[in-house]
């Protein structure tokens, strides 16, 4: 599982260069008010990662409850094109694990449309329920992954409250 990981963000980083970011500007806005997630650190100005009350180093925390959102190069402004570049995503995986059952479908996030996925991968001795949306505007898509180690409904639950709150900054 933690290849599996380690693979995701590897991709989602290499993906990521070449978009140019300001070091101390986040391109989203996200309410964690009554959440039990809070910031944890950054990792290049293009990842953002969340652990329950903020706490853990990340690089030890990869079997715990949290959530990464990941500024990605822009997708056409087209939930069809979005889409399709998570659907490329899921066949990667697929490919490197079969029996993996994935759950997709769209959602509304601020009356825009946005792509969801779920799916659990018991691959390791920790099974891991990843929860992934993709959305975005004509600046900017955006990649909201959370992983539950426990508490697999209320976690899924909460990253999908959490998740109705990300903005992408104007």
């Amino acid at each position: 599982m933690k290849k599996f990981i380690t693979a995701f963000l590897f991709l989602i980083t290499l993906a990521s260069f070449g978009q140019t970011t300001e070091k101390d500007s986040v391109p989203f806005t996200i309410d964690l008010s009554g959440s039990k997630f809070k910031f944890n650190s950054s990792a290049f100005s293009e990842a953002f990662f969340y652990t329950v009350d903020g706490l853990g180093n990340i690089n030890d925390t990869i079997f715990k409850n949290m959530f990464i959102i990941t500024p990605m190069p822009k997708v056409e402004n087209n939930f069809n094109a979005r889409k399709a570049y998570v659907q490329t995503i899921i066949k990667h995986y697929k490919d490197k694990n079969p029996s993996t059952v994935f759950e997709e479908k769209e959602i509304q996030i601020n009356n825009d449309r946005a792509y969801e996925v779920c799916f659990v991968d018991a691959t390791s001795n920790v099974p891991v329920k990843a929860y992934q949306v993709i959305l975005g505007d004509d600046k900017t898509t955006l990649c909201f992954y959370g992983m539950a180690v426990n508490q697999f409904n209320a976690m899924t639950q909460e990253f999908k409250r959490v998740v109705q709150t990300l903005r992408v900054k104007q």
